[in-house]
């Protein structure tokens, strides 16, 4: 059987579930939109994750289709399996 995550992998693994919902419940409170200079702000203020990470973050909210991003307005929208994620 694979090894166990060790006590600091789960942290991580803690601390950046913790982040991914605390962006999307940022953009709720933006009224279900951010731009993106604003989020990662907030993820590195609130959350300490920026740069690569923050790149990381931001991609698997929009795979997951949790966030929709526009590339021309640099503006994030929660989805409603957002909203869905965020509430559940």
């Amino acid at each position: 059987s694979p090894p166990s995550k060790s006590v600091s992998e789960d942290k991580v693994a803690r601390h950046f579930e913790k982040t991914r919902k605390g962006v999307l419940k940022f953009v709720a409170k933006k009224g279900g939109e951010a731009e993106l200079a604003d989020i990662h702000d907030h993820s590195e203020k609130r959350f300490f994750i920026a740069h690569q990470k923050f790149s990381e973050l931001m991609e698997g909210l929009v795979e997951e289709e949790l966030l929709a991003y526009s590339w021309e307005d640099g503006i994030a929208t929660l989805t409603d399996q957002g909203k869905a994620y965020i509430e559940g």
